[in-house]
């Protein structure tokens, strides 16, 4: 059996990138995921390398994924080498291909009716997919061709159906021992991908069985036709299970009205059970995009909803940390008097619980420090894909760094026989050096693990008191604003994020325009306060007005059975 040290060493990388840059990953479905037969992970890709850090640490049975990985990146020796060793598989990509830029085969964007492969580079790859498969490993693979940021999933190629038909044929041929094949597709979720603290939900999906897709191959006359019939039937079943495991929404108007709305509702993400926060987000998404007769209303009810989130983005205020310092639109008086007393109940133990914080925080500033750097250096302006994985790698390096700082100076000052108990005893021993060395070992990781749960026990609560402190210094220093309704407009929308030449946007319709920004007069963002604070009345009595309406009385119970907070007024 391979040792695949570098993948381990990988893979422990991602356990502890999950466990300190996330509060909560959930996982569903490892039931579905075979443990010993040949595998295709088909899974959503909308976060950079965290996807694939996220699939290494929550494959069940803790199988090796091999990826398929952009070819270029192989290029750096040192990149190449690590990828190598940990067993992915390059592929070539074109972002100027008539199927917007797949990573993995030739094919249109719906995954249906595709062309087989033809080229040397992608029987290269099909080739070194089946030997692996034969092997009974797993290959990762992401059918979007590239991680991106949009309303939805936009495409989905057929690579990883090609690759598993070509396999099958090859099996047919008596290459490598006969193994069943199957494709698990995977939906990863993000409550806030770029966001440090946020949470995960992966679900991994019904096994789709090559061979009840390719039996029919072998024996029919025209084989090509048959097989791009099987590719069709196959990609169809993974596309249907990731849009249903992951959050998709036709533009970007209904994607911010439906989030907005969700966070009018629950006022804080972490109130939603990571486990109902696809189907919340998706019935949200379908009710704001339901065809209606009064469609004016319905977009000014969609613009109320943007405009504030457009509003809280420039300003940099979250909506619940807003939340916890306003009164509730319906209770405003009796709120305001019962926040004032309870907070200066709690003001003691908020003090402690700073004070606490001090020491795990002096250890991590050099990672907080580091992750903002690296986020700033290396991750394109408005790329929220990439920010997630610059961060974590920074931290990582700081906290690294932070914690070697504090090693070196208590053994400067105190003197490693003294931290270990051995003062005064011999260690010129083969024996008595190895159990320093192990002594040594076991003191640093457990204090490296004290020191890490520590501090994630407390860094959510004093994150968001130092939120609320700075937010509540905004609203009191905030300004008239001095603008007009055009200037203010350019601020009513969240910035949309850089287009990616490795997709295929949909077309527009005859009529339909895309939306473009006014000019955006910089100004201070206290100078947003006010218009926020107006828009937050505009988008309450918006969400109450219309979920008031008698047709959506079983979305509304849906709502309030998960915690939403209905009615709003």
């Amino acid at each position: 059996m391979e040792l695949k040290l570098v993948y381990r060493i990988l893979r422990k990388i991602s356990d502890w990138t999950l466990d300190g840059y996330f509060s909560e990953v959930l996982v569903e479905g490892q039931e579905n995921v075979p443990k010993n037969c040949a595998l295709i992970i088909a899974s959503s890709h909308h976060n950079e390398i965290i996807d694939i850090a996220t699939l290494a640490a929550t494959m069940p049975h803790r199988r090796h994924l091999s990826f398929w990985a952009k070819s270029t990146m192989f290029a750096n020796p040192i990149a190449g080498a690590i990828l190598s060793s940990s067993g992915a598989i390059p592929v070539k990509r074109n972002p100027n291909t008539n199927n917007g830029g797949s990573t993995t085969s030739p094919s249109d964007s719906s995954g249906g009716s595709s062309t087989p492969p033809s080229t040397s580079s992608q029987a290269s790859l099909f080739l070194e997919t089946s030997k692996a498969l034969a092997r009974g490993e797993v290959i990762g693979v992401f059918p979007e061709g590239t991680s991106y940021t949009e309303p939805g999933i936009v495409q989905m190629m057929s690579g990883a159906a090609w690759a598993a038909v070509d396999y099958a044929k090859w099996i047919e041929e008596g290459n490598g021992r006969e193994m069943d094949l199957v494709i698990v597709p995977v939906g990863i979720v993000y409550t806030d991908k770029s966001r440090y603290l946020s949470r995960i939900c992966v679900r991994y999906g019904k096994a789709v069985r090559i061979a009840d897709y390719t039996t029919g191959i072998k024996d029919a006359e025209d084989k090509g036709a048959a097989s791009r019939n099987a590719v069709k039937d196959i990609m169809k079943e993974v596309e249907g299970q990731v849009l249903e495991y992951t959050v998709n929404a036709p533009d970007w108007d209904t994607l911010y009205a439906a989030l907005t709305a969700r966070d009018l509702l629950w006022t804080d993400e972490h109130n939603i059970p990571l486990q109902e926060w696809v189907s919340v987000s998706q019935i949200l998404i379908t009710l704001f995009s339901r065809p209606t007769t009064d469609t004016k209303t319905l977009s000014d009810i969609k613009a109320s909803l943007t405009k504030y989130r457009g509003l809280l983005h420039y300003t940099n205020i979250r909506h619940a940390v807003l939340e916890s310092l306003l009164p509730p639109m319906d209770q405003p008086q009796k709120s305001l008097l019962s926040r004032t007393a309870s907070s200066a109940i709690r003001l003691p133990i908020r003090l402690l619980t700073i004070a606490l914080f001090i020491p795990p925080f002096l250890v991590h500033m050099p990672a907080y420090f580091t992750g903002k750097l690296f986020e700033r250096m290396l991750a394109a302006k408005g790329e929220e894909e990439a920010k997630a994985q610059f961060k974590a790698v920074g931290g990582g390096i700081g906290l690294g760094g932070g914690i070697g700082v504090v090693l070196g100076f208590l053994w400067k000052t105190y003197g490693w026989k003294f931290l270990l108990g051995w003062e005064g005893k011999s260690v010129d021993t083969p024996l008595a050096m190895l159990k320093v060395t192990l002594s040594f070992i076991g003191m640093v990781y457990t204090g490296v693990w004290a020191i890490t749960r520590w501090h994630n026990a407390l860094v959510g609560r004093v994150y968001y008191r130092t939120q609320q402190i700075i937010t509540s210094l905004k609203i009191m220093m905030h300004r008239h604003p001095g603008l007009t309704p055009t200037e203010l407009e350019a601020y009513g929308r969240p910035p949309l994020p850089p287009a990616n030449p490795y997709i295929k946007r949909k077309e527009l319709q005859l009529g339909e325009t895309q939306w473009m920004p006014p000019p955006r007069v910089p100004v201070s963002s206290l100078r947003l306060v006010g218009p926020l604070l107006r828009a937050r009345v505009e988008a309450y009595n918006s969400v109450a007005r219309f979920l008031a309406a008698p047709e959506y009385r079983d979305v509304v119970e849906f709502l309030k059975a998960r915690g939403a907070r209905v009615p709003l007024l």
